[in-house]
């Protein structure tokens, strides 16, 4: 799943990705990045792309973004890459509770909501 948004004003496209992100969906997504960089000016042109709700690349997704990478740096694009490092610790209380096995706490945790 993903998001784009055009901003003419400031030259900036946003790309947020989120779910898990197949090799197909990570070529479409790609292509449509393209498709925007070819209708503004790259002079000034800045993408974030914003990964930080990805919950898994598939296989050859993560090279659909390494390329897309590539075409930024040949154009002279600034890229702004927004990622969780997956040791970073980053984890709501309840991913925690499923990985560690706590079922109950995690069952503490719904009731208390």
């Amino acid at each position: 799943m993903y998001l784009l948004t055009f901003n003419a004003d400031s030259n900036e496209i946003h790309a947020g990705i989120g779910g898990v992100i197949t090799h197909s969906e990570g070529q479409v997504l790609i292509a449509e990045l393209e498709a925007l960089i070819e209708l503004s000016d790259t002079d000034n042109l800045t993408v974030e792309l914003d990964s930080t709700r990805v919950s898994r690349f598939a296989e050859g997704a993560i090279e659909e973004i390494d390329r897309f990478k590539f075409i930024c740096a040949t154009k002279n694009i600034k890229l702004v890459n927004i990622s969780v490092e997956e040791d970073a610790g980053e984890m709501s209380p309840n991913v925690r509770a499923i990985l560690e096995g706590n079922s109950s706490e995690l069952f503490e945790l719904t009731l208390a909501s």
